[in-house]
């Protein structure tokens, strides 16, 4: 039987994908799969992109890795209130700052859209 993990919405939290990934690797799955955001809310999405290049895993680009990678704005959703949009901004402008050039690159040149 050949099993495959389908994992998303990381969101740049590294110990989370940390877990998910050791589960995998006790499961003894092989094949991985991202459906992607990767980044956005929690700050190690440097770290996050590099661990998924290192184990070569297929990813899918989300709505939240693509307004990185294309510098979009956040637009307001209806459920959400003034300030939590507000908040969703500013995350995004802090990982907009912290995602070294080589991982926003990463975006545009590994993930398929």
């Amino acid at each position: 039987m050949i099993q495959i993990a389908v994992f998303s919405d990381i969101h740049g939290n590294l110990p989370a994908l940390e877990v998910v990934l050791k589960d995998i690797e006790q499961r003894g799955i092989h094949q991985k799969f991202c459906l992607g955001d990767l980044v956005d809310f929690a700050p190690w999405g440097n770290e996050v992109i590099e661990r998924i290049k290192t184990l070569n895993i297929p990813c899918l680009m989300g709505n939240h890795d693509e307004r990185i990678a294309f510098d979009l704005p956040v637009f307001p959703l209806s459920r959400h209130s003034e300030e939590e949009t507000e908040a969703r901004s500013v995350a995004l402008s802090i990982q907009r700052n912290i995602l070294k050039v080589a991982t926003r690159s990463f975006f545009l040149n590994y993930l398929f859209i």
